[in-house]
């Protein structure tokens, strides 16, 4: 599985070089933000992960599904985006939580990758 970690700081390098090693995943990290002018830095990954603090825009979506990607991972802390609205791109949507310290509350959403 090859994982595109966008609008990446360091301590969720830290957190998921630590998850990746355990699921066996090839990941980059990516310092921009997910939009319409980084979406083609997704080619040839299977995921992108984003940080739930920037809207992710139909149009983006559909743009990283064009680069072959089929899954968005969202890492949020609250409940208050309406995930069903982005499964219409044609991308499964993956929600994380993560407490403010940056740990992962559920690390068992490595499972519901494709």
């Amino acid at each position: 599985m090859k994982i595109a970690f966008y609008d990446t700081k360091p301590k969720d390098k830290i957190l998921f070089d630590l998850i990746s090693k355990d699921e066996n995943f090839d990941v980059f990290y990516i310092k921009d933000s997910l939009d319409e002018t980084t979406a083609n830095l997704a080619a040839g990954f299977d995921t992108v992960c984003v940080c739930d603090e920037k809207e992710l825009k139909e149009g983006v979506l559909k743009a990283v599904g064009h680069y072959g990607v089929r899954a968005a991972i969202i890492r949020a802390e609250d409940d208050k985006r309406n995930f069903e609205s982005y499964k219409k791109c044609g991308i499964d949507i993956i929600r994380i939580n993560i407490t403010p310290p940056g740990k992962l509350v559920n690390s068992k959403w490595v499972s519901y990758l494709p």
